[in-house]
Protein backbone atom coordinates (compact mmCIF):
# COMPACT_ATOMS: atom_id res chain seq x y z
CA UNK A 1 0.00 0.00 0.00
CA UNK A 2 1.44 3.31 -0.92
CA UNK A 3 2.43 6.07 1.79
CA UNK A 4 -0.40 8.78 2.63
CA UNK A 5 -0.14 11.82 2.80
CA UNK A 6 -0.34 13.11 6.56
CA UNK A 7 -0.54 16.33 7.68
CA UNK A 8 2.03 16.58 10.90
CA UNK A 9 2.27 19.56 13.07
CA UNK A 10 5.57 19.88 15.04
CA UNK A 11 5.30 21.83 18.67
CA UNK A 12 8.97 21.03 19.35
CA UNK A 13 11.63 23.67 20.78
CA UNK A 14 13.72 23.60 17.92
CA UNK A 15 10.55 23.65 16.03
CA UNK A 16 9.03 27.18 13.99
CA UNK A 17 5.04 26.42 15.33
CA UNK A 18 3.59 27.65 19.07
CA UNK A 19 0.35 26.21 19.89
CA UNK A 20 -1.83 29.36 19.51
CA UNK A 21 -0.60 29.48 15.57
CA UNK A 22 -1.55 26.08 15.26
CA UNK A 23 -4.79 25.57 13.03
CA UNK A 24 -7.93 23.81 14.33
CA UNK A 25 -5.62 20.20 15.83
CA UNK A 26 -8.64 18.09 14.17
CA UNK A 27 -6.78 19.27 10.95
CA UNK A 28 -3.66 17.36 12.04
CA UNK A 29 -3.45 13.10 12.09
CA UNK A 30 -0.31 13.30 13.98
CA UNK A 31 1.80 16.01 16.40
CA UNK A 32 5.20 15.99 17.74
CA UNK A 33 4.88 17.88 21.01
CA UNK A 34 7.67 18.90 24.00
CA UNK A 35 6.01 18.25 26.60
CA UNK A 36 7.85 21.33 28.69
CA UNK A 37 6.84 23.60 25.48
CA UNK A 38 5.59 27.04 26.29
CA UNK A 39 2.12 27.06 24.17
CA UNK A 40 2.14 30.55 23.73
CA UNK A 41 5.41 31.37 22.52
CA UNK A 42 4.87 34.65 21.53
CA UNK A 43 3.58 35.69 24.70
CA UNK A 44 5.97 34.35 27.53
CA UNK A 45 9.51 34.37 28.01
CA UNK A 46 12.10 30.64 26.91
CA UNK A 47 12.38 28.55 29.60
CA UNK A 48 14.03 26.06 30.79
CA UNK A 49 11.99 22.91 32.81
CA UNK A 50 10.76 22.46 35.13
CA UNK A 51 9.56 26.08 36.25
CA UNK A 52 7.26 28.04 37.13
CA UNK A 53 6.43 30.71 35.37
CA UNK A 54 4.20 33.49 36.94
CA UNK A 55 1.70 35.74 34.92
CA UNK A 56 0.58 38.90 36.91
CA UNK A 57 -2.20 39.90 35.02
CA UNK A 58 -5.35 38.34 35.78
CA UNK A 59 -6.43 38.95 32.05
CA UNK A 60 -3.25 37.69 30.53
CA UNK A 61 -3.87 34.42 32.46
CA UNK A 62 -7.46 33.86 31.92
CA UNK A 63 -6.73 34.57 28.43
CA UNK A 64 -4.05 31.22 28.61
CA UNK A 65 -6.57 29.13 30.28
CA UNK A 66 -9.14 30.25 27.72
CA UNK A 67 -7.12 28.82 25.15
CA UNK A 68 -6.06 25.69 27.20
CA UNK A 69 -9.39 24.80 27.42
CA UNK A 70 -10.35 25.58 23.60
CA UNK A 71 -7.36 23.04 22.28
CA UNK A 72 -8.72 20.50 24.99
CA UNK A 73 -11.62 20.63 23.33
CA UNK A 74 -10.40 20.16 20.03
CA UNK A 75 -7.76 17.43 21.09
CA UNK A 76 -11.57 15.12 21.36
CA UNK A 77 -12.01 15.78 17.44
CA UNK A 78 -7.89 14.83 17.05
CA UNK A 79 -8.19 11.77 18.73
CA UNK A 80 -11.57 10.38 17.57
CA UNK A 81 -10.04 10.88 13.92
CA UNK A 82 -7.43 8.35 15.14
CA UNK A 83 -4.88 10.99 15.63
CA UNK A 84 -1.32 10.20 17.17
CA UNK A 85 0.23 12.53 19.74
CA UNK A 86 3.92 11.35 20.10
CA UNK A 87 5.65 13.63 22.93
CA UNK A 88 9.06 14.12 24.39
CA UNK A 89 8.47 13.67 27.83
CA UNK A 90 9.79 16.69 30.04
CA UNK A 91 9.88 18.00 33.64
CA UNK A 92 6.46 19.75 34.00
CA UNK A 93 5.93 23.72 33.46
CA UNK A 94 3.50 25.63 35.25
CA UNK A 95 1.90 28.83 34.62
CA UNK A 96 0.41 30.43 37.70
CA UNK A 97 -1.57 33.91 38.92
CA UNK A 98 -1.35 35.02 42.40
CA UNK A 99 0.60 34.49 45.34
CA UNK A 100 1.05 30.70 46.51
CA UNK A 101 -0.29 30.19 49.57
CA UNK A 102 -2.90 32.42 49.08
CA UNK A 103 -6.54 32.19 48.35
CA UNK A 104 -6.12 33.69 45.06
CA UNK A 105 -3.69 31.56 44.27
CA UNK A 106 -4.42 29.24 40.66
CA UNK A 107 -2.40 27.67 38.57
CA UNK A 108 -2.18 24.83 35.48
CA UNK A 109 0.31 22.90 33.54
CA UNK A 110 0.95 23.71 30.08
CA UNK A 111 0.45 20.33 29.01
CA UNK A 112 -3.11 19.44 30.41
CA UNK A 113 -5.14 20.26 27.14
CA UNK A 114 -3.53 16.36 26.21
CA UNK A 115 -2.93 14.89 29.40
CA UNK A 116 -6.47 15.11 30.50
CA UNK A 117 -7.15 12.31 27.48
CA UNK A 118 -5.53 10.14 29.82
CA UNK A 119 -7.88 8.89 32.36
CA UNK A 120 -7.39 8.72 35.23
CA UNK A 121 -4.84 11.59 34.68
CA UNK A 122 -2.88 10.64 37.57
CA UNK A 123 -1.28 8.00 35.42
CA UNK A 124 0.42 10.84 33.54
CA UNK A 125 2.37 11.92 36.72
CA UNK A 126 6.25 12.90 36.29
CA UNK A 127 9.02 13.31 38.37
CA UNK A 128 12.56 15.25 36.79
CA UNK A 129 15.76 13.30 36.43
CA UNK A 130 18.23 12.81 33.72
CA UNK A 131 19.75 9.63 32.50
CA UNK A 132 21.11 7.75 29.53
CA UNK A 133 20.07 4.12 31.04
CA UNK A 134 17.40 3.17 28.26
CA UNK A 135 16.11 0.15 28.33
CA UNK A 136 13.04 -0.79 25.56
CA UNK A 137 10.48 -2.99 26.44
CA UNK A 138 8.94 -3.49 23.42
CA UNK A 139 11.58 -3.76 20.63
CA UNK A 140 9.21 -4.76 17.96
CA UNK A 141 6.96 -1.27 18.87
CA UNK A 142 7.37 0.91 15.38
CA UNK A 143 8.88 3.84 17.51
CA UNK A 144 11.35 1.12 19.35
CA UNK A 145 14.68 2.07 17.25
CA UNK A 146 13.96 5.85 17.66
CA UNK A 147 14.16 5.26 21.35
CA UNK A 148 16.79 3.07 21.04
CA UNK A 149 19.03 5.34 19.76
CA UNK A 150 17.65 8.51 22.38
CA UNK A 151 20.80 10.40 24.04
CA UNK A 152 18.81 10.67 27.52
CA UNK A 153 16.10 10.97 29.50
CA UNK A 154 14.86 14.09 31.27
CA UNK A 155 11.61 12.92 33.37
CA UNK A 156 9.87 9.52 34.08
CA UNK A 157 6.61 8.22 35.18
CA UNK A 158 5.83 8.50 38.59
CA UNK A 159 3.62 5.12 38.63
CA UNK A 160 3.53 1.80 37.66
CA UNK A 161 2.34 1.36 34.52
CA UNK A 162 2.74 -2.05 34.18
CA UNK A 163 -0.17 -4.75 33.78
CA UNK A 164 -2.55 -2.77 32.08
CA UNK A 165 -4.78 -3.78 28.80
CA UNK A 166 -4.58 0.60 27.30
CA UNK A 167 -1.01 1.39 28.45
CA UNK A 168 2.34 -0.41 26.68
CA UNK A 169 5.38 0.79 28.36
CA UNK A 170 8.05 1.08 25.52
CA UNK A 171 10.84 1.95 27.89
CA UNK A 172 12.60 2.04 31.13
CA UNK A 173 15.35 3.30 33.12
CA UNK A 174 17.87 1.23 35.21
CA UNK A 175 15.50 1.99 38.40
CA UNK A 176 12.44 -0.11 36.59
CA UNK A 177 10.71 3.45 36.13
CA UNK A 178 9.06 4.04 32.93
CA UNK A 179 10.49 6.87 30.55
CA UNK A 180 8.38 5.74 27.69
CA UNK A 181 4.73 4.61 27.27
CA UNK A 182 2.09 4.55 24.50
CA UNK A 183 -1.98 5.50 25.99
CA UNK A 184 -4.89 4.40 24.16
CA UNK A 185 -6.85 7.50 23.79
CA UNK A 186 -10.40 6.77 22.04
CA UNK A 187 -9.12 6.20 18.49
CA UNK A 188 -6.20 7.73 18.66
CA UNK A 189 -2.97 7.35 20.86
CA UNK A 190 -0.53 9.04 23.01
CA UNK A 191 3.03 8.54 22.62
CA UNK A 192 5.77 9.68 25.28
CA UNK A 193 9.16 8.75 24.54
CA UNK A 194 12.43 10.24 25.82
CA UNK A 195 13.38 13.51 25.63
CA UNK A 196 16.36 13.04 23.41
CA UNK A 197 14.85 11.51 20.58
CA UNK A 198 15.75 13.29 17.48
CA UNK A 199 12.69 15.10 16.20
CA UNK A 200 13.40 13.97 11.87
CA UNK A 201 13.56 10.37 13.48
CA UNK A 202 10.38 10.64 15.40
CA UNK A 203 8.65 12.21 12.51
CA UNK A 204 9.80 9.15 9.79
CA UNK A 205 8.52 7.14 12.58
CA UNK A 206 5.23 8.96 12.78
CA UNK A 207 4.45 8.82 9.39
CA UNK A 208 5.02 4.62 9.08
CA UNK A 209 2.66 4.59 12.26
CA UNK A 210 -0.07 6.09 10.48
CA UNK A 211 0.61 4.64 7.52
CA UNK A 212 0.21 1.66 9.22
CA UNK A 213 -2.87 2.20 11.53
CA UNK A 214 -4.78 4.05 8.57
CA UNK A 215 -4.22 1.04 6.88
CA UNK A 216 -5.80 -1.69 8.92
CA UNK A 217 -7.86 -1.17 11.93
CA UNK A 218 -9.01 2.75 11.23
CA UNK A 219 -10.87 1.30 8.53
CA UNK A 220 -12.99 -0.91 10.00
CA UNK A 221 -15.38 0.94 12.52
CA UNK A 222 -18.46 -0.83 14.58
CA UNK A 223 -21.56 0.90 15.23
CA UNK A 224 -21.19 -0.04 18.87
CA UNK A 225 -17.70 1.65 18.83
CA UNK A 226 -19.48 5.19 17.44
CA UNK A 227 -22.53 4.60 19.53
CA UNK A 228 -19.67 4.50 22.56
CA UNK A 229 -17.57 7.37 21.29
CA UNK A 230 -20.76 9.96 21.20
CA UNK A 231 -21.72 8.92 24.51
CA UNK A 232 -18.33 9.62 25.75
CA UNK A 233 -18.31 12.90 24.03
CA UNK A 234 -20.80 13.46 25.99
CA UNK A 235 -19.91 12.65 29.18
CA UNK A 236 -17.24 14.61 28.38
CA UNK A 237 -18.88 17.93 26.99
CA UNK A 238 -21.09 18.02 30.34
CA UNK A 239 -17.91 17.33 32.52
CA UNK A 240 -16.25 20.43 30.77
CA UNK A 241 -19.40 22.60 31.28
CA UNK A 242 -20.25 21.59 35.09
CA UNK A 243 -16.30 22.17 35.82
CA UNK A 244 -16.21 25.53 33.30
CA UNK A 245 -19.03 26.88 35.28
CA UNK A 246 -17.53 25.48 38.66
CA UNK A 247 -14.84 27.81 37.72
CA UNK A 248 -15.45 31.08 36.28
CA UNK A 249 -17.98 30.77 39.98
CA UNK A 250 -15.16 30.21 41.87
CA UNK A 251 -13.50 33.02 40.03
CA UNK A 252 -16.09 35.77 41.05
CA UNK A 253 -15.69 34.63 44.67
CA UNK A 254 -12.58 34.84 44.31
CA UNK A 255 -12.82 38.79 42.80
CA UNK A 256 -14.84 39.63 45.37
CA UNK A 257 -12.38 38.43 48.31
CA UNK A 258 -9.50 39.66 46.25
CA UNK A 259 -11.52 43.25 47.31
CA UNK A 260 -11.90 42.44 50.73
CA UNK A 261 -8.38 41.34 51.50
CA UNK A 262 -7.23 44.85 50.21
CA UNK A 263 -9.07 46.33 52.87
CA UNK A 264 -7.18 48.41 55.51
CA UNK A 265 -8.83 46.80 58.10
CA UNK A 266 -8.50 43.30 56.96
CA UNK A 267 -4.61 43.72 56.12
CA UNK A 268 -4.18 45.20 59.72
CA UNK A 269 -6.15 42.31 61.40
CA UNK A 270 -4.27 40.15 59.42
CA UNK A 271 -0.99 41.20 60.18
CA UNK A 272 -1.86 41.07 63.96
CA UNK A 273 -2.70 37.27 63.64
CA UNK A 274 0.49 36.26 61.36
CA UNK A 275 2.65 38.44 64.49
CA UNK A 276 1.29 36.25 67.00
CA UNK A 277 1.99 33.22 64.97
CA UNK A 278 5.18 34.22 64.54
CA UNK A 279 7.86 31.12 64.77
CA UNK A 280 9.31 31.90 68.57
CA UNK A 281 6.78 34.66 69.68
CA UNK A 282 6.80 35.11 73.19
CA UNK A 283 3.57 34.57 75.26
CA UNK A 284 3.61 38.61 75.32
CA UNK A 285 3.93 39.43 71.74
CA UNK A 286 1.21 36.31 71.20
CA UNK A 287 -1.27 37.83 73.57
CA UNK A 288 -0.68 41.82 72.74
CA UNK A 289 -0.96 41.12 69.24
CA UNK A 290 -4.80 39.47 69.21
CA UNK A 291 -6.30 41.57 71.69
CA UNK A 292 -5.17 44.38 69.59
CA UNK A 293 -7.15 42.84 66.68
CA UNK A 294 -9.91 42.83 69.17
CA UNK A 295 -9.89 46.03 70.13
CA UNK A 296 -9.64 47.36 66.65
CA UNK A 297 -12.68 45.07 65.56
CA UNK A 298 -14.89 46.52 68.86
CA UNK A 299 -13.82 49.55 67.87
CA UNK A 300 -14.79 49.13 63.82
CA UNK A 301 -18.01 47.68 64.45
CA UNK A 302 -18.63 50.55 67.34
CA UNK A 303 -19.89 47.48 69.34
CA UNK A 304 -17.84 46.77 72.75
CA UNK A 305 -17.36 43.51 73.58
CA UNK A 306 -20.79 42.68 74.02
CA UNK A 307 -22.28 43.32 70.30
CA UNK A 308 -18.60 42.12 68.96
CA UNK A 309 -19.73 38.34 68.92
CA UNK A 310 -23.07 38.84 67.20
CA UNK A 311 -21.23 41.47 64.76
CA UNK A 312 -19.03 38.83 63.59
CA UNK A 313 -21.34 35.63 64.27
CA UNK A 314 -18.88 33.92 66.31
CA UNK A 315 -18.90 32.70 69.96
CA UNK A 316 -18.56 34.89 72.84
CA UNK A 317 -16.00 32.23 74.36
CA UNK A 318 -13.20 33.33 71.79
CA UNK A 319 -13.39 36.73 72.52
CA UNK A 320 -13.42 36.23 76.32
CA UNK A 321 -10.59 33.74 76.12
CA UNK A 322 -8.31 35.82 74.43
CA UNK A 323 -8.87 39.18 76.61
CA UNK A 324 -8.91 37.08 79.76
CA UNK A 325 -5.38 35.87 78.99
CA UNK A 326 -4.37 38.75 77.89
CA UNK A 327 -5.38 40.67 80.81
CA UNK A 328 -4.18 37.88 83.31
CA UNK A 329 -2.28 39.89 85.88
CA UNK A 330 -0.37 36.68 86.74
CA UNK A 331 1.12 36.43 83.41
CA UNK A 332 2.80 40.01 83.43
CA UNK A 333 1.33 40.81 79.92
CA UNK A 334 -0.96 43.91 80.10
CA UNK A 335 -1.32 44.19 83.63
CA UNK A 336 1.04 42.87 86.62
CA UNK A 337 1.06 42.00 90.09
CA UNK A 338 3.73 42.86 92.80
CA UNK A 339 4.59 38.52 92.52
CA UNK A 340 6.53 36.51 91.06
CA UNK A 341 5.14 36.21 86.97
CA UNK A 342 3.70 32.45 86.57
CA UNK A 343 4.66 30.01 84.04
CA UNK A 344 2.89 30.34 80.58
CA UNK A 345 0.14 27.73 79.63
CA UNK A 346 1.45 26.31 75.94
CA UNK A 347 -1.50 25.20 75.58
CA UNK A 348 -3.91 28.13 76.22
CA UNK A 349 -1.74 29.97 74.21
CA UNK A 350 -1.86 27.74 71.48
CA UNK A 351 -5.41 28.01 71.38
CA UNK A 352 -5.73 31.99 71.97
CA UNK A 353 -4.22 31.71 68.10
CA UNK A 354 -6.60 28.92 67.03
CA UNK A 355 -9.12 31.56 68.46
CA UNK A 356 -7.47 34.69 66.40
CA UNK A 357 -7.81 33.18 63.37
CA UNK A 358 -11.21 32.42 63.56
CA UNK A 359 -12.45 35.71 64.35
CA UNK A 360 -9.96 36.58 61.61
CA UNK A 361 -11.88 34.29 58.95
CA UNK A 362 -15.54 35.79 60.15
CA UNK A 363 -14.18 38.84 59.73
CA UNK A 364 -13.32 38.35 56.62
CA UNK A 365 -16.49 36.58 55.98
CA UNK A 366 -18.84 39.46 57.44
CA UNK A 367 -17.13 41.92 54.59
CA UNK A 368 -17.28 39.32 52.36
CA UNK A 369 -21.39 39.44 52.32
CA UNK A 370 -21.24 43.16 52.33
CA UNK A 371 -19.58 43.20 49.41
CA UNK A 372 -21.93 41.22 47.50
CA UNK A 373 -24.71 42.91 48.78
CA UNK A 374 -23.18 46.12 47.69
CA UNK A 375 -22.53 44.67 43.90
CA UNK A 376 -25.77 43.17 43.48
CA UNK A 377 -27.42 47.01 44.59
CA UNK A 378 -24.70 48.27 41.65
CA UNK A 379 -25.73 45.87 39.10
CA UNK A 380 -29.67 46.48 39.69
Amino acid sequence: MAAQAHNILALVDDGPVDLVKAAYLGEYSGIILDASSVAFADELPPVVPPIDIPIRDVGHYRSLMVEQRRREEQADGFFRAGGVLVVRLQPETELSYGDRGYAEFDSFLISNWWRSKIQPDWLTGTAPGVGQSIEVTEPDHPFAPVISTATEYTARFTQNLDGRDDIAVLAKNRSGYAIAAEFDCSHGKIICVPAGCDTGLLELALRAYLDDAHGTDAEIRLPEEDEIEKAIDTVDHEHRTARLSLTEKRQAVRDVKSGVLGNIHVKRARSYVKAAKTVGANPTAIMTSLYKMVEMLEDYFNSGEQGLPKALDVDMALIKRIKRLANKKELDIRHATSGEPDGADAVEFDQAIVDGDAILNAFVHVLYREALITARNQTE
